[in-house]
């Protein structure tokens, strides 16, 4: 799928551009611009006081709302029974397969019956009230933050590689985007934490023969030899394992630019990254471009075997009981972190791992301590070879390192008095998955628990795609009633069952289609999921895949089957996933959460329930005060700064997610 750079600000960073020349204040302008902000609403947004005065200061704003409309995402096609879900619920069991059957002869049988393309398929001449009237407003608008044209690369760049953590799909597109637009001298102001997202970085300075300093740039992208032969790989890969003599003379220098024994220890931190380093120095010519005699005695060493990789001597130490085995593996603190669930369980006392991993805590990636908590904090077995006792070990072992490491953090919470703003979220519930992230998420962060309000009575799960092939695209939804049945509704299932209703199943382009789940009714937990049946491999290679939750109210003919203004959630889709486990609802406590996730079980079978864990957002953000002395405060009137989820609105509100949960202070 196409995405525009501008949809992907707003799917990714909650951005809009205001892209016009600056115009004098006035009160007509001001007055044009709070209209703005009334029709942003309809779409479920809204304006910053400070933004609404910026947008009426630019000549932009006449055109403002409709260039922003078409990147928020609609759904134009009717499913096949357009008064849904009333035409379903009144429909007898035998007519609804009767259709279902036709249609699929009308695409699926007809195409094997006669070798040809069926573009539509039949549909049923069923009633089709015209649907004028909007649902109860039943959400909050979400904060849109403005960012002028002249800063529409460089801030989202800046704002994206300056976190320590992958960079989602859509967040690679926008960066391979921006990073094309900006200068060398931003290019070396970049701070990139992360080494892997700094590969698209490395790539375009590497690929500009234009840059006089470019041996400067990407020495400041690496901090060591070990960023520079990533990034050598794949850079390898993207000019299809040829290299040009002054690209290859660039990268042994680049190389060599660092001490020989930090290069000497990074050719080979275990056997598998051996033989990689080695393809690499032979794509490079490096014995003919070297001028170092001790960097090319390091590489004739690892061709000769001469070298004991990093990984072997640790084996070898912990083989031997060796007393300072421990000691030589905290000189890598974060590896250390990641064995800590393999040492326990090779009898290593948890005390003296803990002791070694309090010694550096400064030095660890609180977003892996996080990611660890989460796993072995959970409420069931998670560990592939460990037992649920080890799991709760290394929970316990870790917790006081975590705690350790917030405390060496720089926030702007230190010391401060604390209001906490999230109504729309349960905390309790809420977990932050870190390398779970998914590639759909974009700013709608997977592992949220969104609260459901009281007056919501039915959660719509929707689906709108088209391409200009025939594309089958199906919703799923698996529930679990109160009294533990488990049910599935879908095409090869149920149509309808204890409150649950599809809208029917369409197998071509130019369609839609919808789960309703009533929130009063049997079931207790549902996991919707989608598949992707055929036509394209990927949910990525649809010309337009765009689903969502939505919240519903009033269940009439006339309402609106989809009001944008009433989404939890909505997302273009846009990764190599065919399945996805798109989320799960709590319907008894009354919460959802969306994960996102490539599932790789027949989508039949019910999924995986998510497991709950110690770690929750609550207890991370009660860390947080606790080592960062903060004094919580029931109101912002009271407070130094207010803690909100999503954009702030003012100066005193601090965004969770813009600071990516403090991890990167």
């Amino acid at each position: 799928m196409l995405v525009s750079y501008r949809q992907l600000l707003l799917s990714e960073l909650r951005m809009a551009v205001s892209d016009g020349k600056d115009i004098p204040l006035t009160e007509h302008a001001l007055q044009k611009a709070m209209t703005v902000n009334e029709n942003l609403r309809s779409l479920g947004f809204v304006l910053r006081p400070d933004d609404l005065v910026r947008l009426a200061q630019n000549d932009a704003i006449d055109r403002f709302y409709a260039e922003l409309r078409p990147l928020v995402g609609d759904v134009t096609a009717e499913p096949m029974y357009p008064d849904f879900p009333a035409q379903v619920m009144k429909i007898s069991e035998a007519q609804f397969r009767f259709h279902q059957a036709v249609h699929y002869f009308s695409t699926y049988d007809m195409e094997k019956l006669f070798g040809g393309t069926v573009s539509k398929g039949w549909m049923p001449d069923v009633e089709r009230t015209e649907k004028t009237e909007s649902d109860d407003r039943l959400l909050a608008a979400q904060v849109l933050e403005l960012v002028s044209a002249k800063d529409v690369y460089a801030v989202p760049l800046r704002r994206l590689l300056s976190r320590c953590e992958r960079l989602t799909e859509k967040g690679l597109q926008l960066v391979t985007e921006a990073v094309k637009h900006v200068n060398a001298e931003t290019l070396a102001d970049l701070t990139i934490p992360f080494k892997q997202n700094a590969m698209v970085i490395f790539w375009q300075i590497f690929s500009d023969d234009s840059l006089s300093n470019r041996l400067d740039l990407l020495h400041a992208i690496c901090q060591h030899t070990g960023d520079v032969l990533k990034c050598t790989d794949y850079v390898l890969t993207r000019s299809h394992y040829h290299f040009r003599t002054s690209q290859k003379r660039l990268l042994v220098k680049l190389l060599e630019a660092y001490p020989e024994n930090d290069f000497r220890s990074n050719l080979i931190l275990s056997g598998k990254k051996a033989n990689r380093s080695l393809l690499m120095l032979q794509y490079l010519d490096y014995n003919q471009y070297s001028r170092s005699a001790a960097h090319r005695a390091a590489v004739a060493d690892l061709r000769d075997g001469k070298l004991r990789s990093w990984e072997s001597q640790v084996k070898y130490l912990l083989a031997q009981q060796h007393p300072d085995a421990l000691t030589f593996i905290a000189e890598r603190p974060g590896m250390l972190l990641r064995m800590t669930a393999w040492l326990v369980r090779l009898g290593i006392a948890p005390a003296e791992i803990q002791a070694q991993l309090l010694t550096h805590a400064d030095a660890l990636r609180t977003q892996t301590l996080v990611t660890i908590l989460t796993k072995y904090g959970a409420d069931k077995q998670v560990a592939v070879n460990g037992t649920l006792e080890e799991q709760r070990v290394v929970y316990d072992l870790l917790l006081p390192v975590l705690q350790t490491k917030l405390r060496t953090m720089q926030t702007p919470l230190q010391g401060k008095r604390v209001c906490v703003q999230m109504p729309e979220y349960d905390l309790l519930h809420s977990h932050i998955l870190c390398s779970e992230q998914s590639d759909e998420g974009g700013y709608v962060r997977s592992g949220l628990a969104y609260r459901i309000p009281e007056q919501v009575k039915v959660l719509r799960f929707f689906i709108y795609w088209n391409d200009s092939k025939r594309v089958d695209v199906d919703l799923h939804c698996f529930g679990e009633t109160k009294t533990g049945d488990m049910l599935h509704i879908g095409w090869n299932s149920n149509f309808r069952k204890a409150g649950l209703v599809h809208s029917g199943d369409i197998t071509h382009s130019d369609a839609a289609e919808y789960i309703d789940i009533d929130l009063d009714k049997e079931v207790c937990y549902a996991y919707p999921s989608i598949h992707l049946y055929g036509g394209k491999p990927s949910f990525g290679d649809i010309d337009t895949c765009f689903t969502g939750m939505m919240a519903v109210n009033r269940i009439r003919a006339k309402v609106k089957l989809y009001d944008p203004a009433n989404c939890f959630f909505t997302h273009h889709l846009i990764s190599k996933q065919s399945r996805m486990q798109y989320g799960y609802i709590d319907c008894k406590r009354r919460y959802l959460v969306f994960l996102g996730q490539p599932t790789i079980e027949s989508f039949w079978k019910t999924p995986t329930i998510h497991l709950q864990s110690r770690l929750h957002l609550q207890a991370y953000l009660q860390l947080m005060f606790e080592a960062q002395g903060v004094q919580c405060v029931d109101t912002p009137e009271q407070a130094d700064l207010t803690l909100v989820m999503g954009k702030p609105q003012s100066d005193a509100e601090i965004s969770l997610l813009d600071h990516n949960f403090f991890f990167d202070a």
